[in-house]
């Protein structure tokens, strides 16, 4: 079934507020707008949700709980599909 199949990218990205309702964004030196939401890319056998939550304590550091899905996303002109959650900063020292 592999073979014959279309492999596609399963990205994830967070919409994090803290207690003041403040909203995360990492500073990327790879895209396009260097101000973005934070994000990934899922790991085989790995849950979106956790996918996420593993990103960013990877580039930054921060612990943060990922509660809620908000938006799916397809992109037609490559193999993609994009999750949006909504989560909040538990804690963490940035890296």
């Amino acid at each position: 079934m592999r073979f014959f199949q279309t492999q596609f990218l399963i990205g994830v990205t967070g919409i994090i507020f803290n207690e003041k309702n403040e909203v995360l964004l990492f500073k990327h030196t790879y895209r396009q707008h260097a101000w973005s939401l934070p994000g990934g890319y899922l790991k085989s056998g790995e849950h979106p949700a956790e996918a996420l939550e593993r990103e960013i304590k990877e580039e930054a550091g921060f612990v943060v709980s990922v509660d809620e899905s908000l938006r799916v996303r397809t992109d037609r002109g490559g193999a993609r599909l994009d999750l949006c959650y909504v989560g909040v900063f538990i804690g963490g020292e940035f890296v």
